[in-house]
C-alpha cells in the first residue's frame, strides 16, 4: 500500500479535441469548466470560427496550423 501524497490531488484537466466546431465549442467548453476548472481545448486545425467560439472563457488554447487528426490533438493537450 502506498501512502497518501502530501502534497495534494494531482492537476486534473478536460482536453477538448476540435475541428471545425464553432456551432458546438462554446457550449461543450462551459459545462466542461463547470465540472473542472483546468479545460484545454485543442484546435485541430479548423477553418471555421471555432477559436472565436472560446474568446472571453478560462481555457487553455492550443491550435495546430494544419489537422492532424484527433489522436494527434489529444496527445498535445
Amino acid at each position: 500500500m502506498t501512502e497518501p501524497d502530501a502534497r495534494g490531488p494531482a492537476p486534473v484537466a478536460v482536453v477538448i479535441p476540435a475541428y471545425n466546431e464553432a456551432l458546438r465549442i462554446r457550449e461543450v467548453a462551459q459545462a466542461a469548466l463547470q465540472r473542472l476548472p483546468w479545460v484545454i481545448v485543442v484546435d485541430d486545425g479548423s477553418d471555421d470560427a471555432t477559436v472565436e467560439q472560446l474568446h472571453g472563457l478560462p481555457v487553455s488554447l492550443l491550435r495546430h496550423p494544419q489537422r492532424r487528426g484527433k489522436g494527434a490533438a489529444l496527445r498535445s493537450g
